[in-house]
């Protein structure tokens, strides 16, 4: 991946706009999850990689410019996917939307999941030393995202989305019956966000090295913003004179990706089996998550190039 000029955002701080990363005013972390190639294989024989330009992620919007909205929607993105709690997006200012796409409120996390005893063990968990808490916490995310009693449904609505087409006519192209583009975001586009998308690269059969450095690139992707977290985390929650914790909840590190994943595969045998035993009923049954596993993977997978990020 060769690097290229960082831009300067109207605070001062600089993030990068070499690919994947794009240049959206006012937005940190904005990439597009795809290029990488997955251990799959045509029906030929050939390597395929995750189609570009159909999911994109970023830290919080809400500081989008005029210019970053013209961006977006050049991108064609028309809906995105605020994975944020209510606790987050009511504060004021919190929340921007523009014409051309769609904000859908989609929060991993719900009001009771922000008892003291919740967020005092989350923060726990993100300032542990290793990567035990990063384990703990991730798995908190998928077990919220998939509950069958959670009214929004993350992982199955984002699943959704992406294997529903759009109605085919007879002027239509194979290029054209894809989805709609879709940007996803939390705060910092770190770990709701880095969760979520990591369980879609896996479904792709993405390996886990990959996905590890796609999420990895946060840590570039925050640029100079990151600073600014860690300030905050040590200025307005419990992490308060914990600054090796404060830097570690701020942090991408691969190893944490690589640790859980493994996890999830000691305990349900694959990442496709954590989705058979936790979206089993909302997919219609073991043979509807098979069905749900192969529309995303027809839809997400193309044909690689010689210069897709994973492809030796």
């Amino acid at each position: 991946m060769a690097e290229g000029n960082n831009t300067e955002t109207a605070t001062g701080s600089t993030i990068p706009t070499w690919p994947p990363f794009h240049d959206v005013g006012g937005i940190a972390n904005f990439r597009d999850i795809g290029g990488y190639q997955s251990t799959l294989l045509s029906v030929n024989g050939n390597p395929k990689v995750v189609r570009r330009g159909l999911v994109f992620r970023c830290a919080d919007p809400s500081g989008v410019t005029d210019e970053g909205i013209e961006t977006m929607n050049r991108l064609g993105i028309r809906k995105v996917y605020d994975l944020r709690s209510n606790a987050e997006v009511s504060k004021p200012g919190k929340v921007r939307e523009w014409e051309g796409a769609e904000r859908v409120y989609l929060p991993v996390f719900l009001d009771e999941d922000y008892s003291p005893q919740a967020i005092a063990e989350r923060w726990h968990n993100y300032a542990t030393q290793g990567c035990a808490g990063f384990v703990r916490a991730y798995n908190s995310i998928i077990d919220s995202s998939t509950s069958s009693t959670h009214p929004y449904k993350p992982l199955a609505t984002l699943i959704n989305h992406l294997v529903t087409l759009p109605s085919a006519t007879a002027t239509s192209s194979a290029f054209a019956l894809l989805p709609d583009p879709i940007l996803l975001h939390c705060t910092a586009g770190k770990d709701r966000t880095g969760v979520l998308c990591a369980i879609v690269l896996s479904l792709l059969g993405i390996p886990d090295h990959s996905i590890a450095e796609e999420y990895g690139l946060t840590d570039i992707g925050l640029g100079s913003i990151r600073s600014t977290l860690v300030s905050r985390l040590l200025a307005e929650t419990p992490l308060k004179w914990n600054k090796d914790g404060a830097e570690r909840m701020a942090s991408s590190r691969s190893e944490n990706m690589v640790a859980f994943l493994q996890e999830v595969r000691r305990t349900y045998g694959s990442v496709e089996g954590m989705v058979q035993a936790k979206l089993c009923d909302e997919f219609g049954g073991e043979a509807g998550v098979a069905s749900v596993v192969g529309r995303l993977r027809g839809v997400m997978l193309e044909d690689a190039a010689v210069d897709a990020p994973g492809h030796h």
